[in-house]
């Protein structure tokens, strides 16, 4: 029974055994001081005295439950003396708890009850059921709180207060119960919790109610403290006032928007989050303010939102290196794209592929049926392999340019050239592809040009090299004949 206990916590129910009631209302007589006759008849009474405990505590239990039953379901489980369930009862207080009406919908089993229970916790609350029914001496009282699944399909956490009446050799007689509507208190302690995950996720942070602006202060610091504003009741005006003395003028008209409770609703309404960037040139950084709607009332307004500021200058510093990297790179190819045929940016990541520069005479959009600039890019790869590339250079091309090598590649070095053959113009012209790496991200830029001059200049130094071997290789024959003469 312990490792099942230890279990539900690890499941979020909680269990826990009272102590036992053992109330001795009626005093016994210490038969010692007697003789055995009278002993015997002190013992006997002693007997009746125990009896009238046994009474006692029972008619206290019943009390005690009915006093915690005021505002909760209760339900009895009558046993024999094998221990066999004779009878449930249901009242009606917990049926409407779980929006049933009568015995009719939910009838007196316990079969209504495990029903009720969520599937992902049934197990573990039947066997503890089980448990308490079967152990004989164990705990009077137990207690768990777990959710329990209405008619309607919504979920309603209770506080389950058991008490068990036993016979005299500790085996269980009867079951009472009550079942505490805590959903309310269950669902605000999750919601605090959400609200101080978020808070660690900001510098600072507010909890606002948005009909009497009411707010907590969740999160601050040394900075937010150090800054000079008389504190308002009203949050926004302290967001006015801290902003006003931090930012850079030029971000203060769109910040001071941006912190318009009146126009929250609107901001917030398709998802949920507003957020605006922001320069701080006191501290000479980049933030992110933030609102976060929480609920919701009938009209589907919010109640109450969290408002957060996060420093993100490390992830602009990136951004900027990377803008600066990419125009470097595109400046790079625009100087060359005199020579380049075809220049793509490609996302080895994604897979996707952007044209910069294309050929006239090989057109995406017409031959793949594709409407945009963007395309996928082992379709485009594939398919201009197929139609253009030399057949000797295919199979060789469709392993060196697949996302799978590039990726492996580019975990290396940041440049990658090649050769291939492509049919332009009613004939094969020679091709080299060269791909740059231009951020962290997966981001390459591609450029195709034609080097036939190149590749033609070479054949004819190897033609003129294999001229002059060949008549180096003459005279050195005849060197040799006229030698051997």
């Amino acid at each position: 029974m312990v490792n099942k206990i230890n279990e539900f916590s690890k499941e979020e129910i909680q269990f826990s055994e009272q102590s036992r009631i053992d109330t001795k209302k009626f005093k016994e007589i210490d038969s010692s001081k007697y003789n055995r006759e009278l002993k015997n008849q002190i013992d006997e009474i002693n007997s009746q005295i125990e009896q009238m405990n046994t009474t006692y505590n029972d008619l206290q239990n019943r009390l005690d439950l009915l006093e915690n039953t005021v505002r909760s379901g209760v339900s009895s489980l009558k046993f024999n003396e094998e221990g066999q369930m004779t009878s449930v009862e249901w009242n009606d207080g917990f049926r409407h708890l779980l929006g049933y009406t009568d015995e009719k919908d939910f009838p007196n089993t316990v079969d209504s009850w495990k029903n009720s229970i969520p599937k992902d916790r049934r197990e573990a609350l039947v066997d503890l059921f089980k448990d308490v029914t079967k152990l004989k001496n164990g705990p009077n009282i137990t207690h768990a709180q777990h959710p329990m699944l209405c008619k309607n399909g919504d979920i309603r956490w209770v506080d389950a207060v058991s008490k068990s009446l036993r016979k005299e050799d500790g085996s269980l007689e009867e079951l009472l119960a009550s079942w505490n509507d805590i959903t309310a208190e269950h669902n605000k302690d999750i919601y605090i919790e959400q609200i101080e995950t978020i808070g660690k996720v900001f510098d600072f942070c507010y909890y606002i109610r948005l009909d009497d602006h009411r707010y907590v202060n969740i999160k601050t610091n040394d900075y937010i403290e150090s800054v000079d504003i008389k504190i308002d009741a009203d949050p926004f005006e302290n967001l006015r006032q801290f902003t006003l003395k931090t930012i850079r003028k030029e971000d203060q008209e769109a910040t001071m928007a941006f912190l318009d409770s009146s126009t929250l609703q609107e901001r917030l309404k398709e998802t949920g989050i507003s957020t605006l960037e922001i320069y701080s040139p006191t501290v000479k950084a980049w933030y992110r303010l933030c609102f976060i709607g929480g609920h919701k009332d009938e009209d589907g307004k919010y109640t109450d939102v969290i408002y957060g500021t996060s420093n993100i200058s490390a992830d602009k510093e990136r951004e900027e290196t990377n803008r600066q990297r990419i125009e470097e790179q595109l400046l790079i190819f625009n100087s060359l794209s005199r020579n380049f045929r075809n220049v793509y940016m490609l996302n080895i990541q994604t897979g996707i592929v952007k044209i910069l520069k294309k050929a006239e005479d090989y057109d995406y959009e017409k031959i793949l049926n594709l409407d945009d600039k963007k395309f996928p890019y082992d379709v485009v790869v594939n398919h201009w392999i197929f139609q253009r590339v030399h057949p000797d250079d295919q199979e060789r091309l469709f392993q060196d340019l697949s996302l799978e090598n590039l990726r492996e590649i580019f975990s290396k070095q940041d440049e990658y050239l090649g050769n291939y053959r492509s049919f332009d113009n009613g004939k094969y012209h020679y091709y080299q592809y060269n791909f740059n790496k231009i951020d962290d991200n997966g981001n390459l830029i591609v450029g195709f040009q034609i080097i036939d001059d190149i590749v033609e200049e070479h054949i004819e130094e190897e033609r003129k090299q294999a001229q002059l071997n060949a008549e180096l290789k003459e005279k050195t024959e005849l060197v040799s004949s006229i030698a051997d003469l």
